[in-house]
């Protein structure tokens, strides 16, 4: 009890005369970013824009050649499910070959400037939401970042 009673007292202590609460809040924003580092780009949604695009429209592409390919001399009753499974197995084949304009990756800086900001965002409590955790590994830091600004604000 004792060890814990002057942990408190040295760590206020250290707090009030060498750190302010703001210089503690950007030093825990630069950690968050350079952990969020750790992670790539699937653990968030919204961090690569262009990248969904690019995915988006080659899928688009690929079903539309297929569709016409496919279609050629069938029945147009079949068409709503000959679509839907185009469209299923385009997304499928996207995933699973890695289409080249899939492989469009930002470059480090950018990366870092991403994971910035979203430590930033997330660290003020602001959650402006174009970019956000989607992994429960992402989601799990993201809590522990807030219940670090929390505790930080409340201390």
């Amino acid at each position: 009890m004792k060890f814990v009673k002057n942990l408190n007292k040295n760590l206020d202590n250290l707090i009030k005369v060498k750190f302010n609460k703001i210089t503690i809040l950007v030093f825990v924003m630069f950690l968050f970013s350079f952990i969020y580092m750790l992670l790539d780009d699937s653990h968030f949604s919204g961090v690569n824009k262009f990248k969904e695009i690019v995915k988006e429209e080659v899928i688009k592409d690929k079903a539309k050649k297929e569709i016409q390919e496919n279609f050629m001399g069938f029945n147009y009753l079949n068409k709503e499910e000959v679509i839907d499974n185009v469209a299923k197995e385009t997304e499928k084949a996207a995933v699973e070959e890695e289409l080249n304009p899939e492989k469009v990756e930002p470059s480090f800086i950018n990366r870092y400037f991403n994971r910035l900001y979203f430590a930033i965002v997330t660290g003020c409590l602001l959650g402006y939401g174009d970019i956000y955790p989607v992994s429960n590994l992402s989601k799990f830091i993201c809590g522990v970042q807030g219940l670090f600004t929390v505790a930080l604000i409340i201390y």
